[in-house]
């Protein structure tokens, strides 16, 4: 929860003047407080560790055991109420009430969402999944090293099974060299599917007002709407006879994890 050197008693004697150092009593105090900090911070530790939304493990079936008495585990993912949810989100500065600000956007010929590149402002309040969703995002960024492999983890699931709530959205990051050195295209790949299945309206709308989105800094994030894109992955790039747009942003013959992504559509 906190960095080693708030911890640390040399991080708080370096602060010190030599006054407070020789005054009685000070050293003793630090320690004591520092105790305190030590404390406070294993058992913040500990409480993540046992909530920890970004674990697959955990997330595969977190609403399951948490669902209240008389819901089905549906009607859970759709509720404005749980607790712990709202208890993690505070750790990471969020909560389920969230202002966007977003365009209406192109899809299948006409505007989704408003009218095409208006812009519109709304405050959503998130169902348990959505916020959930949310939460794993958040988390990534705030932990993000500028690597492909960090996105994988997140959005995708090569296998289809036991996917977590962010990897069934089916968001696609492409890159190709005739968008230029600074461009990426984002796909929400199941916006069709996701809209027969008891989600609405508010988890597109985070996507198109960027909150779903990990961003590198001077990147131009283009998104698109979409239900007709497909990834495959390919352990060797010259299996792929004419491959088209590549999650590898360096296009180079080796990512992060030995192989490569293509995707079709």
């Amino acid at each position: 929860m906190l960095k080693d050197k708030l911890l640390s008693k040399d991080f708080y004697l370096d602060h010190m003047s030599m006054f407070l150092k020789d005054s009685f009593g000070m050293i003793d105090r630090e320690e004591t407080y520092r105790a305190i900090l030590n404390n406070v911070n294993d058992i913040a530790d500990d409480l993540i560790s046992r909530y920890d939304i970004y674990n697959q493990l955990f997330t595969t079936d977190y609403f399951e055991r948490n669902k209240f008495e008389g819901m089905t585990t549906e009607e859970y993912k759709n509720s404005t109420v749980d607790p712990i949810l709202d208890n993690i989100a505070a750790i990471f500065g969020i909560s389920r009430t969230v202002k966007v600000k977003y365009n209406g956007i192109n899809y299948k010929g006409q505007g989704y969402y408003g009218d095409i590149d208006k812009t519109y402002e709304e405050t959503l309040t998130l169902t348990n999944r959505e916020l959930f969703i949310y939460i794993q995002v958040v988390i990534t960024k705030l932990n993000y090293q500028g690597t492909m492999g960090e996105i994988s983890n997140l959005y995708y699931n090569l296998d289809n099974t036991n996917l977590d709530e962010v990897q069934k959205l089916k968001i696609f990051y492409r890159w190709d060299p005739s968008f230029g050195p600074l461009v990426c295209y984002v796909y929400f790949n199941n916006v069709d599917e996701i809209n027969s299945n008891s989600y609405n309206s508010n988890i597109v709308k985070l996507f198109l007002s960027d909150k779903l989105l990990v961003e590198s800094l001077g990147i131009k994030y283009n998104k698109f709407l979409s239900s007709n894109i497909f990834i495959a992955q390919f352990d060797d790039p010259s299996d792929i006879a004419n491959y088209k747009y590549i999650f590898d942003p360096d296009f180079s013959n080796d990512s992060e994890e030995g192989f490569m992504y293509a995707i079709f559509g």
